[in-house]
């Protein structure tokens, strides 16, 4: 009887040692903090967050990445059976950092988050450039997967992924469905959430090209009359609604604003690999800092109807400035990055001398990331 005691707690103390239940660890500071694994041992098994159990890993213990470096530490995440990209293979300095796919069913689902325009695809060259970890996607777009962006393909909850892109209801043509759907919504992605958020104006813009694809821009037609006007109305609302489901809804959410994003993507590459707990390498970044722009950008030539003149009706800024407000008050709430306000262009723009029609202060210049 005695022994048979000793076998049970004996096996329960390597039950305790070599079984862990979660990829997903919450810091004090309130950061994400995600663990992988360290080494295997035969028979051991771990149920994840997805309620399966998989056999023969372990999670490295969270005082153990202290001193593990960004290479060491995506290396024991990677699975090396899957292919790999790299996202700078012409540049003799940054040609050896590669971008794998995760260990199956080793990290948590979390969305990469955001209005359609809002610069999703460059972010994901970004975090994928900073993290050497796939991004995802809900949408299976073989464009984006043709070009490198292998995640694509693959099954949102296979745990192979670090993000998983989505717009949500936003590409649809009806109002804002019900509370309830939109909470399904996010519950789908565990509640965890990257939000990219960007100026309306300029997402709607750029949501508005995308009817000549990825890289290409809109004829004049579709930026007027009463076409354009009630897909304003409509679209300016979905940008409201979203960003506050995925700010009210979620129970940790990271919040990146396209506008700094553009003017320093190094330092929000920093923020982003501080939140998801992945130790930051120098050579990534300075990659990062070297080729900013990324595969997928539009190239203006200036002559565009929004570039020289206000598509925007009154009626138009007075919803969209109330959207802005009301997404504002929420970040601000929620402890946010608050919206960068000064460089949001179109947004309560000033009239140039030319009259009323003619918009100032638009760059004609080529800007990255908007696709």
């Amino acid at each position: 009887m005695a022994g048979g005691w000793k076998r049970y707690v004996t096996r329960s103390l390597a039950a305790v040692a070599f079984v862990t239940t979660s990829a997903l660890l919450l810091c004090s500071n309130g950061r994400l903090r995600l663990t992988y694994r360290l080494f295997s041992r035969p028979g051991s098994h771990r149920s994840d967050i997805h309620g399966q159990k998989h056999s023969n890993t372990r999670l490295l213990p969270t005082n153990q990445t202290v001193g593990v470096d960004g290479d060491e530490f995506v290396r024991r995440l990677i699975d090396k059976s899957q292919k790999t990209f790299s996202p700078w293979k012409y540049s003799l300095a940054c040609s050896k950092y590669k971008t794998g796919m995760a260990r199956y069913r080793s990290l948590p689902l979390m969305a990469l988050a955001s209005f359609p325009g809002s610069g999703n695809t460059w972010a994901r060259y970004l975090i994928e450039g900073a993290t050497g970890v796939f991004t995802g996607s809900v949408y299976n777009d073989r464009g984006l997967a043709d070009n490198g962006f292998y995640g694509e393909t693959v099954s949102e909850s296979s745990g192979r992924t670090l993000l998983q892109k989505t717009h949500g209801y936003t590409l649809l043509t009806e109002p804002t469905p019900s509370w309830s759907s939109r909470r399904r919504m996010v519950e789908r992605h565990g509640r965890r959430a990257v939000v990219l958020i960007r100026n309306p104006y300029e997402a709607l813009i750029s949501l508005r090209n995308f009817a000549a694809g990825h890289l290409g821009y809109a004829a004049d037609k579709h930026f007027l009359g009463e076409t354009w006007s009630s897909w304003v109305t409509l679209k300016a609302n979905h940008w409201r609604d979203f960003y506050m489901d995925w700010l009210n809804m979620t129970s940790l959410a990271h919040v990146i604003h396209f506008e700094n994003l553009r003017h320093d993507p190094v330092s929000e590459m920093r923020r982003l690999l501080r939140f998801v707990g992945i130790p930051e390498n120098k050579g990534r970044l300075n990659c990062i800092e070297k080729y900013p722009e990324g595969r997928f950008r539009r190239t203006s030539s200036g002559r565009q109807i929004f570039h020289h003149r206000d598509v925007f009706s009154a009626e138009h800024r007075a919803l969209l400035d109330s959207a802005i407000e009301t997404v504002r008050t929420a970040l601000e709430s929620g402890d946010h990055p608050p919206l960068p306000l000064a460089r949001y262009k179109y947004y309560r723009p000033v009239q140039s001398r030319d009259g009323p029609g003619t918009f100032s202060g638009v760059s004609n210049t080529r800007r990255r990331g908007t696709g």
